[in-house]
């Protein structure tokens, strides 16, 4: 049994069934040519154009689920590729027919069996892709049937060698016959050359047979056959009786080849006869699959959205920022909302504002979300319909004596009889055609009948009462499309919940009708519609401007949220850029510990070979363990500890009578342990730690009552409310709240600190002590002072203090070197000297 898939004819006229007369009005079939054009193989393209929308909930949502399912493949890059693939079907039906396939249509076969394998190589890899999947999995698998097509047919459609080993036997012996025939006719054509016999010097075929070119009044001269002669008659095509016996030869196998391409030829006919329902349910499967790889590739064109269907009652259309797909990108988009509480929606407005197109967009979306197609809007949810009938358009016929009333009645009444509570009315101009109050009367009655039936209903109308009516009915809204106000251009864009004008009569003044006749249509507007059309334009414009300062807003804030991700983004790569460049610097401390760790070793070394040159000058006969009277020997870790040993140092000195050429190797030492303390001190400071080790911890730590420096602000600011996860702090500053990024948060304000093997760490007062500027220690033993300096220094610390001063007094001075030595590595202590002011070097002056 064939497939055929044939798209439904053109309507010409209006339909007797209401649904198919519906998808006409609204260009359902214009949407398909659009999808059509994202098919890539042939019986694609009709399925596209076939399609139509489903009133079934669990087809309709197979269908959205198999067109996610292609948009998530088709964005992730997968391609199905039918380049190759054929349209099978009337090559299917000739097999089926017993006829004998030629070469070309065997090819077409191996093509989209090779389609068929290449599409199920990519699907079996989806998993996520359960339904495209499943369906590639009803894909046949016939690669005998590809592998002999391969090795029999060539790409051109010729049949190869390979196709059978009697073909390749009768073309070896074609070939050689055919060399040796043209080797005797080469003979020949050469001699009757010589004897100028020959109208041209060429071997050419006719009928089957190798000729040359005789002049006719020569063909005595020449023994042979005549096949043919020349249009003049100059020239005969003669072969030679010599080769004749050679050309019969060539001419069997010809033959036998012929008739050996024609057996391959059947049998691969009858191969493909029978294999024939398993490749027509590939080419409907491969149909399938490339529509729905349409489907996805027409919904990215359109920038498009799955839609949300509502099962529960009452129906439901709700689009947001929606374009009507044939009107290409540059569409303004509309939001509109209809069904539920609202279940009648009444479209007013002037002509060519866009009245229909918002009321085409609404019954097209529809009918494209229940045929598996994504819609054009930023957000759609609607209810499966059972029907969506549509009266749109002037249909008048003259030949069947229909009015544009009558046409529009007539359709009424179908939809009447038709539409249920889970169905969709779109009407165009309700009540229009005939008398205004009648028509308006008529219309007001149709919308309370079918609001009453719980019908989902959008409609448009230029009747004022209508609008007027829906205005102050239960279930029932207005919506309005609007004119630029200084223009009075379309917007195009609908306005919930507001009556629209007509601007009739605007637009007469401003195209030019006679000024004294517009004035005069207006003084016969009653002054009713006169107040109500004022306090519509005014609703309107501060509808218009309320809109613009709305936009306004979204610019700002997006340009603000754009500005804020540029800034996130540059911090984040000075916060690189930062830890790399502390990474280099560690790196080449590190470099600078081993350079001085060598000179340390060479050092040492050096020492060494200096006691080992002394040892006989200066070492006394005396036990190893002691050196004379002096004091005991030290092992030889002490060399690493700084210095030589003691007893040494005594005859160095006492030898100066014959100075060392060397210099004095433990000053090398000592000046290498120095540098070294001092490239590993830097190595441990805080300074040279990754940010995230340290002002991240504590900030992450800070709580309400802590005190810190802002970036930029001299003084500190106290934590009222810690970070949040969003990385904001709020702080006070004298009486100014503020809320920060934690990124301003500089340091701490003030810190108790302990030295530790780590460095510094921080515990939290959230009371500012008051500290003088000076202490005096005078009377104070060493101890208690350089106790009372470490109570003071945190204080001082915690206050904010930048300077302090020490007064200590001169007396021996060793108060003051004992503290001196101790403030020398203190990690609040940035610097310190002698006051210049006190005399006696009695005070020191410290900066923190």
């Amino acid at each position: 049994m064939v497939l055929m898939i044939e798209p439904a004819p053109p309507d010409t006229g209006p339909s007797l069934d209401p649904k198919a007369e519906s998808l006409r009005l609204l260009e359902f079939h214009l949407v398909l040519r659009r999808l059509a054009g994202y098919t890539t193989f042939p019986v694609a393209r009709e399925l596209a154009l076939a399609l139509t929308p489903s009133y079934r909930s669990d087809q309709v949502e197979h269908r959205h689920r198999e067109t996610a399912e292609a948009r998530r493949l088709s964005e992730a890059g997968a391609h199905l590729d039918m380049g190759e693939a054929a349209d099978l079907r009337p090559v299917l039906q000739r097999a089926a027919l017993a006829g004998v396939l030629r070469g070309e249509e065997l090819r077409q076969i191996a093509g989209t069996l090779r389609a068929m394998r290449g599409v199920w190589g990519v699907l079996s890899r989806r998993r996520e892709s359960a339904i495209l999947r499943s369906a590639a999995q009803g894909l046949p698998s016939l690669q005998a049937l590809e592998d002999r097509l391969d090795r029999s047919i060539g790409t051109a459609g010729e049949v190869l060698d390979t196709a059978s080993p009697a073909l390749r036997a009768l073309r070896v012996d074609s070939r050689a016959a055919y060399q040796g025939l043209m080797d005797s006719m080469e003979r020949v054509l050469r001699q009757a050359q010589r004897q100028g016999i020959l109208q041209e010097p060429i071997i050419t075929e006719r009928q089957g047979r190798m000729v040359l070119l005789v002049k006719a009044e020569m063909k005595g001269r020449l023994p042979g056959i005549v096949h043919d002669v020349s249009d003049s008659g100059a020239s005969l095509f003669m072969e030679p009786m010599s080769v004749v016996g050679s050309g019969n030869r060539w001419r069997e196998l010809r033959l036998a080849e012929e008739r050996e391409v024609e057996r391959v030829l059947r049998d691969l006919s009858a191969e493909v006869e029978s294999a024939g329902g398993d490749l027509l349910r590939g080419v409907e499967i491969l149909a399938r699959l490339d529509l729905a790889m349409a489907k996805a590739r027409y919904a990215s064109a359109v920038s498009a959205s799955p839609p949300t269907f509502l099962e529960a009652l009452p129906q439901c259309v709700r689009l947001v920022d929606a374009r009507h797909p044939l009107l290409g990108p540059d569409a303004v988009p509309i939001t509109v909302e209809v069904g539920g509480d609202v279940g009648v929606l009444v479209i007013t407005g002037p002509n060519a504002g866009g009245k229909t197109v918002a009321l085409k967009t609404v019954g097209l979306l529809a009918l494209m979300a229940q045929a598996g197609l994504q819609v054009p809007a930023r957000d759609a949810t609607l209810s499966l319909f059972d029907g969506v009938y549509c009266d749109i358009g002037d249909q008048q016929s003259i030949e069947r004596s229909l009015s544009t009333f009558s046409s529009h009645i007539k359709n009424l009444k179908a939809i009447v009889d038709l539409a249920t509570s889970r169905s969709l009315v779109v009407i165009d101009e309700l009540g229009a055609s005939t008398d205004p109050e009648e028509g308006s009367a008529l219309a007001k009655a149709v919308l309370s009948h079918l609001r009453d039936r719980g019908v989902t209903v959008a409609v448009t109308t230029h009747q004022r009462d209508v609008a007027a009516f829906a205005q102050g009915e239960p279930g029932m809204a207005n919506a309005s499309v609007e004119l630029a106000p200084v223009t009075l251009d379309p917007t195009y864009r609908l306005a919930m919940g507001l009556p629209g004008r007509s601007y009739a009569l605007t637009i007469a003044s401003r195209l030019g009708l006679d000024r004294s006749i517009v004035e005069e249509a207006r003084s016969q507007l009653t002054p009713a519609h006169r107040s109500s059309e004022t306090l519509l334009r005014e609703l309107q414009e501060e509808r218009h401007l309320a809109e613009e300062k709305r936009r306004e807003a979204e610019q700002t804030l997006a340009a603000a949220a754009r500005r804020s991700r540029e800034l996130d983004e540059e911090l984040a790569r000075l916060r690189d850029g930062e830890a790399a460049m502390m990474e280099e610097a560690r790196h080449l401390l590190q470099v600078r510990v081993e350079e001085v760790q060598r000179r340390l070793r060479e050092a040492e070394r050096a020492a060494g070979r200096a006691r080992r040159r002394h040892s006989p000058m200066t070492l006394p006969p005396a036990a190893p363990g002691n050196l004379g009277d002096g004091p005991a020997a030290e092992p030889a870790s002490a060399y690493a500890q700084g210095g030589l040993p003691q007893a040494v140092q005594p005859q160095v000195v006492q030898d100066q009578g014959s100075p060392d050429p060397d210099p004095d190797p433990s000053e090398a030492v000592r000046a290498a342990r120095d540098e070294l303390a001092a490239v590993r001190r830097d190595l441990d400071s805080q300074e040279w730690k990754p940010p995230s080790s340290r002002r991240e911890d504590w900030v992450r730590e800070l709580r309400s009552g802590d005190r810190v420096y802002l970036k930029g602000v001299p003084q500190p600011v106290e934590v009222i409310t810690p970070p949040d996860d969003d990385g904001s702090v709020e702080v006070l500053l004298g009486t100014m709240r503020a809320r920060l990024p934690v990124y301003r948060v500089d340091r701490p304000a003030y810190a108790y600190v302990t030295p530790t093997g780590d460095g510094v760490f921080y515990t939290r007062d959230p009371k500012k002590p008051a500290v003088a500027p000076e202490l005096d220690l005078r009377g104070k033993r060493v101890e208690e002072a350089v106790a009372r300096v470490e109570e003071y220094l945190n204080d001082a610390a915690m206050a904010g203090l930048a300077r302090v001063r020490i007064v200590h007094g001169s007396g021996t001075g060793a108060l003051r070197e004992s503290l001196r030595e101790h403030l020398r590595n203190h990690p609040l202590v940035k610097s310190f000297g002698r006051d210049e002011i006190t005399p006696g070097d009695g005070a020191t002056l410290l900066e923190l």
